[in-house]
């Protein structure tokens, strides 16, 4: 535990660290399209409920990340067994999506800053927790 808060304080990025950078944010930036492409569809050409888009279009974004980052970007895993390998993704994008629901409460509610930029400082900020808990908790070797 003390070697992963070392490397993340002293962001010592390696060529496969960079490497793993770079894939996971064109891969966020893929599963960003597939989420929000996924919720409009479903809340204007289907009609459903938007919390209920919402819900489906987060989980299909969850599942082509996990895909991604499995098999593409950091190509290892520390769980014997995929199903806890799953289970421990899928806890780590609920914990990134409280977070991303807090950062936004207190940007508008309390700083009373513009959704739209406090929208941005979320995902800013969540991204790195995404890409830290997936290296060092989900896909560590």
């Amino acid at each position: 535990m003390l070697q992963v808060i070392s490397d993340i304080l002293t962001l010592d990025f390696s060529r496969q660290t960079t490497k793993q950078v770079m894939r996971f944010v064109i891969a966020g930036v893929t599963c960003a399209a597939l989420e929000f492409t996924t919720l409009i569809g479903l809340v204007e050409w289907v009609g459903l409920d938007m919390y209920l888009a919402n819900t489906i279009a987060f989980t299909a974004a969850v599942v082509l990340n996990y895909v991604m980052s499995r098999g593409w970007v950091f190509e290892s895993n520390k769980y014997s067994k995929k199903r806890y390998e799953f289970t421990a993704f899928a806890l780590m994008a609920v914990v990134g999506l409280g977070l991303n629901q807090l950062i936004m409460w207190g940007c508008v509610d309390v700083l009373s800053l513009d959704y739209k930029l406090s929208k941005v400082l979320a995902i800013g900020l969540v991204v790195i927790w995404n890409f830290f808990s997936k290296k060092y908790l989900v896909f560590k070797s």
